[in-house]
């Protein structure tokens, strides 16, 4: 009896230590992100609110624009898609917080999930969101003046009508050789090549 009792007590010490290895292992080097995990979860907090102002702003750009007939660079709304992905994978972290589980029935921080918790909040905030709030710095303009636009417009018309030409051109040219070869007259290696690389790029 008195042997199982102390093979209960040893099987509670070791599991209190197993315990006490999960709530207080780290991995050394990287205590920063322990010490200033309230700090990095509360930066990220600011940083996010920062960003919401942002792309408000940026948004308003480009109601505007938009209303106004202008078509908006690709560029912004890559820009845009980019924040509402942070913005959401920061609001999660956010959450987690509250979640954190702590050891030792609530007694005790778990310090693996802090750890975590802070090392994430960093990165995002030094990699994701201030990289985008300095990109935003470059939007002078979200879109294309109406004279870009217009100038846009005349290119592609001015585009469609060559292609249009060379169409033609090429059938025009095309029977000409068909009729050509009727008569068993022989093609020039010229206009051969041309015509098989209007085929090629039709």
């Amino acid at each position: 009896m008195a042997e199982l009792a102390a093979v209960g007590s040893i099987a509670s010490v070791v599991s209190a230590v197993l315990e006490v290895g999960k709530c207080l292992a780290a991995p050394i080097g990287q205590f920063k992100y322990l010490y200033n995990y309230n700090n990095n979860l509360k930066s990220l907090e600011t940083e996010v609110m920062t960003l919401k102002k942002t792309r408000d702003e940026v948004q308003g750009k480009v109601t505007a624009a938009k209303i106004n007939g202008e078509a908006i660079k690709q560029s912004v709304e890559e820009w845009q898609t980019k924040v509402n992905n942070t913005i959401n994978e920061a609001e999660s972290l956010i959450r987690e917080k509250e979640k954190n589980r702590r050891c030792f029935k609530g007694l005790r921080p778990n310090y693996i999930n802090s750890y975590k918790h802070s090392k994430k909040a960093f990165k995002l905030k030094r990699d994701g969101i201030i990289p985008l709030l300095q990109q935003e710095e470059r939007f002078v303009e979200v879109s294309y003046s109406s004279i870009q636009q217009s100038n846009y417009e005349t290119n592609f018309d001015k585009i469609r009508d060559d292609v249009l030409k060379l169409k033609n051109a090429r059938l025009k040219v095309g029977r000409k050789v068909e009729e050509a070869e009727i008569k068993g007259e022989e093609i020039e290696a010229d206009v051969k090549k041309w015509l098989q690389m209007l085929i090629l790029h039709r």
